[in-house]
């Protein structure tokens, strides 16, 4: 009887436990709700923004359009606006063609998107490019769409990304 008594009293202090808060998010509301604008995604502690290719890049060439670097280079702005600084860029491309040629083609893509990142107030050293050519591919090459679908840049933010306030 005494034990039921002593475990009965103890229950009161079980309630009282607090459960740990979930880690705090490295993004501000603020900047969580500018890269929702812009259409990113989240994927873990990253925000991807997957951009077509076709929409950015003739065939085979990898100079963005005018209009093309103003509307980069504004997402750029206001991302830094609320401290997002820097972000990497990857290029992708599909498998026709020779593999160094992507490889190159995709870079160069990369780099255009990055430097309209900068250009818009991104820190240089903190926008990153890679070309990836046509190593991981999101659809098959068998087809069209799917070839369409690898010719892609995807900008990157992650919490090293972000600037204290």
């Amino acid at each position: 009887m005494k034990r039921i008594a002593a475990s009965v009293a103890f229950l009161p202090l079980l309630a009282c436990q607090t459960i740990p808060d979930a880690p705090a998010s490295p993004y501000s509301a603020e900047q969580i709700a500018k890269l929702r604008h812009y259409e990113f995604r989240e994927e873990g502690d990253q925000w991807l923004l997957g951009l077509d290719g076709k929409l950015l890049f003739p065939t085979n060439g990898a100079d963005l359009a005018a209009d093309q670097m103003t509307r980069i280079g504004t997402m750029a702005h206001e991302l830094a606006a609320v401290g997002i600084h820097g972000a990497d860029v990857e290029g992708h491309a599909d498998s026709i063609g020779e593999e160094s040629y992507n490889m190159d083609l995709s870079l160069r893509r990369a780099n255009a998107v990055r430097q309209s990142l900068v250009t818009g107030g991104m820190t240089e050293g903190r926008v990153q490019a890679a070309g990836l050519g046509e190593t991981q591919p999101i659809a098959s090459n068998e087809t069209e769409e799917g070839r369409q679908e690898n010719r892609r840049v995807v900008i990157i933010v992650s919490p090293d990304d972000v600037l204290p306030e």
